[in-house]
């Protein structure tokens, strides 16, 4: 595949492949019909935001709109209730559409009522002044924190539509709140607002952005009919690759034609193919050669979760949306008439982490396999694995199971507090997971990395992943020169863990150390002047971190998320 990038943006000039042709997996007893083995891979167009306006590769056209607001006036603070909101006049770069301004609208105390914070930004006209900032950003906080307060929460991605006729009936959770059309006019164009997982705006100053918050993605009224039949997550990869922006513009266009309608939908498996459930967090990603299903640490859809595949019959298959997630870099995207897969991301080179769009459980297989299919994947199982998964479904296990052509399926539950063995205390976080961008099984080693865990995040662009593996990497390599390579206790003696924590950048207490199930015959002493020895990357704000170490085959307990 041909692949070259600029400032704004990577194109793609994949070489030809043959085109993915399917059948739908049965969702009756019967066996599905046969599905290729193997689909092509898919073509990749990065997409790779400027993260400084203007962009610096192309000459600098004149504002579209006038900016003469004075240093100091922005942001501007609008108390509302029990909210308060404020407003951002800014500018934003775009790949497609060049460099214009936003207003972006941030609201503060919907975690009151246990509601993520409101992110709203909407694209300014060049007839508008900074000052036209539209009210229809007010009218949803306002409604986000009345819903909230009753114990109706708003969640990822769930559909809340919008029918503009004398007044305005907005549907959220099944009630429909009437309101005038005036005061929303400036969404008259859309059809569905949908809340989006957090994104950068890069010409925000740090910190303008709570870290728990939602974004307000807007679809037209096309869009809409497309994301209630067939998922949200298709239609906003549509909008994303129109914007040349993963996983989508973080402005609103009011004025934007649309970007995929019922008609692109044509010869879909998903027509009349098996019904997808949505159960909102719930997300499927193909990270490398594993197909990842993540499950969100939220009780009540775990159980709806666990109902539905408790209720069905062994041989059916189940479908589910996928929604994005934010360990994603790049997603599937798929429309009438396609003629090869295709994906849209970050940066071609780095599409490492691809949402899908929807994952099916499909039994009845005479192998264990998984397929390409549109913008998802189809995990094609015998019915012994499939009693496997459902076992760990039931039991909230996680499971690996190896596919042919070398892939493989992991269930994963996600976890949201890790119980820090070195203090005792809990760290309650949305973890993420880091996976090798070369994986592969350790070198045969006395000395073996169970994980790392970042217990503070370094500021964006003050640490980079690549020092940060460097320096990891390079205290590996101290302890297995420093560490016997037989346990001292004899080859019948049981392994020992290593935690060490680090905390940049170095003050007094930075290194700690922690050894599993004891410290006797170990050298602790002389691992923490190993690890003192390697020197550190320069930080200005706090990183700090644990790396958990097995030596000799260690096998005992570890460090617990939950």
């Amino acid at each position: 595949m041909g692949c070259s990038s600029s400032k704004e943006g990577v194109a793609v000039d994949p070489a030809p492949r043959p085109s993915l042709t399917s059948q739908p997996p049965s969702a009756t007893l019967q066996k599905p019909s046969p599905i290729p083995a193997q689909a092509a891979p898919p073509s990749m167009v990065g997409l790779n935001p400027p993260a400084t306006f203007p962009s610096a590769t192309t000459p600098t056209p004149p504002p579209p709109v006038r900016n003469d607001v004075s240093p100091g006036a922005w942001p501007k603070t609008v108390e509302q209730g029990q909210t308060t909101i404020q407003i951002w006049h800014h500018p934003m770069s775009s790949p497609t559409q060049g460099n214009f301004y936003c207003w972006t609208y941030v609201s503060h105390g919907l975690n009151r009522v246990n509601q993520p914070e409101v992110v709203f930004t909407i694209r300014q006209r060049p007839n508008e002044s900074e000052n036209d900032y539209p009210q229809a950003p007010f009218e949803w906080v306002k409604l986000v924190y009345g819903y909230a307060g009753s114990g109706l929460h708003l969640q990822l991605f769930e559909p809340y539509d919008f029918i503009f006729e004398d007044s305005v009936q907005i549907v959220i959770h099944r009630v429909v709140a009437l309101d005038s059309a005036r005061k929303w006019e400036s969404m008259k164009n859309f059809g569905m607002l949908t809340h989006g997982i957090p994104i950068e705006i890069a010409s925000l100053p740090a910190g303008a952005l709570p870290k728990d918050r939602h974004h307000v993605v807007a679809l037209t009224p096309n869009e809409a009919a497309v994301a209630r039949e067939f998922g949200r997550t298709r239609v906003i990869g549509q909008v994303g690759l129109a914007a040349r922006w993963f996983p989508y513009p973080p402005w609103i266009d009011r004025d934007r034609s649309d970007c995929c309608t019922m008609a692109d939908q044509q010869g879909s498996v998903r027509v009349r193919g098996l019904p997808m459930m949505h159960i909102s967090k719930f997300s499927a990603l193909k990270i490398h050669d594993t197909i990842v299903f993540k499950i969100p640490n939220d009780k009540e859809r775990e159980n709806a979760f666990r109902a539905v595949v408790r209720d069905s019959q062994l041989s059916q298959a189940l479908g589910f949306e996928s929604s994005l997630h934010e360990d994603a870099d790049s997603g599937l995207v798929w429309k009438s008439g396609q003629t090869r897969p295709e994906a849209y991301g970050i940066d071609c080179q780095s599409m490492n982490r691809i949402n899908l769009a929807f994952f099916i459980f499909c039994p009845q297989q005479d192998k264990d396999h998984c397929i390409m299919v549109e913008d998802g994947y189809s995990l094609m199982l015998k019915d012994n694995t499939w009693k496997n998964i459902r076992s760990a479904i039931e039991g909230r296990r996680e499971i690996v199971i190896p596919l042919a052509d070398n892939m493989r399926f992991r269930l994963e539950w996600t976890k949201t507090t890790y119980h820090n063995p070195i203090d005792g205390q809990a760290y309650s976080d949305r973890w993420k997971s880091y996976e090798p961008s070369n994986p592969g099984p350790q070198p045969d080693s006395h000395v073996r990395t169970e994980h790392i865990v970042l217990l503070r995040e370094p500021a964006p662009n003050e640490l980079s992943a690549d020092a940060l593996a460097a320096y990891i990497k390079q205290i590996h390599g101290a302890l297995e020169a420093l560490i016997p390579v037989q346990n001292p206790g004899g080859l019948n003696a049981p392994g020992k863990q290593v935690t060490i924590e680090i905390e940049l950048p170095r003050s007094d207490s930075w290194l700690k150390v922690m050894a599993r199930p004891s410290a006797e015959g170990l050298p602790v002493q002389d691992i923490g002047r190993a690890v003192a020895g390697v020197p550190s990357p320069q930080v200005r704000s706090p990183v700090k971190f644990q790396i958990v170490e097995n030596l000799w085959g260690y096998k005992g307990p570890h460090p617990q998320f939950s």
